[in-house]
């Protein structure tokens, strides 16, 4: 279409001039100049467009990154708390790892369940109560990998979104009235037929971090396989997944306590994130 006109534009221009005596050879110059000019700044302007919404962008690059282009959501806590004379009250959740029990013959699928309640924090006294709803949000999936699947080990709110990770499959799910599959994350730098064991993740400069069990994965026998589990994923508000080798780091955790391979090892299930 854009060709279409540019030819009807370029005939137009012809035509005044051969209706004015002639085609000059300065107005032809000039009319090519103009053309050329023209299809330049239309090829810039979308080689930035597609490069705007379609570049692969993540924490530390140095190129412009997803952000500058994309509004992060940073509503925290999704539920504004309620203050009380009697202090304050947070909507809470927990999530369900049922392990090898998340496979369901009654649903025929594989589950887990989201179970909501209040965080009650009375700051007179310094005390906190628990409640919990009584009924339950029951989550099923189909994804599985070697049977399993739905074994959700962590939720954490990111980009205004409720997330859980599947341990097995390395599927992240969007927690709604229903479980979403959102992004999907592959074990060790990526090049796997495994998915991630995901088991902690946080949010730092509004990129999502994933980790798993943080040691060497070995054998029943405590022979080493592979260092997969001491990767972790920085995952972008639009879901594109980068896999950043943490070895070093999770190494220099464990020298902090004295501690080597293959002796005792830590393993790590929950790690945070804060600029406070």
């Amino acid at each position: 279409m854009f060709l279409s006109l540019l030819r009807d534009w370029k005939y137009t221009f012809r035509t005044f001039n051969l209706h004015r005596g002639g085609i000059s050879p300065v107005r032809i110059y000039n009319l090519h100049l103009i053309t050329v000019i023209v299809i330049l700044l239309i090829t810039f302007f979308l080689y930035n467009y597609l490069s705007t919404f379609n570049t692969v962008c993540y924490e530390n690059d140095k190129l412009m990154t997803c952000l500058d282009y994309y509004k992060y959501n940073s509503t925290y806590p999704l539920t504004a708390p309620i203050a009380k004379p009697t202090g304050i009250s947070y909507r809470i959740a927990i999530i369900s790892d049922l392990d090898l029990k998340a496979k369901s013959l009654l649903h025929k699928s594989w589950i887990s369940f989201l179970k909501k309640g209040i965080l009650s924090w009375d700051p007179h006294n310094d005390k906190i109560h628990i409640s919990w709803e009584k009924k339950e949000l029951l989550l099923s999936s189909s994804f599985v990998i070697n049977d399993r699947g739905m074994e959700l080990s962590e939720l954490i709110t990111f980009d205004g979104r409720l997330l859980s990770f599947d341990d097995r499959t390395g599927i992240v799910y969007d927690i709604e009235d229903k479980a979403y599959p959102w992004t999907i994350l592959i074990d060790g730098d990526g090049r796997s037929s495994k998915g991630f064991k995901s088991e902690w993740a946080t949010v730092k400069n509004n990129f999502l971090y994933v980790g798993s069990i943080g040691k060497e994965w070995t054998s029943s026998s405590g022979e080493f396989i592979h260092n997969n589990p001491m990767w972790i994923k920085i995952i972008s508000p639009r879901g594109e997944v980068k896999s950043v080798n943490w070895i070093n780091n999770y190494k220099k955790l464990r020298q902090a306590v004295n501690i080597e391979f293959p002796g005792m090892f830590l393993v790590k299930y929950k790690i945070n994130s804060s600029n406070k």
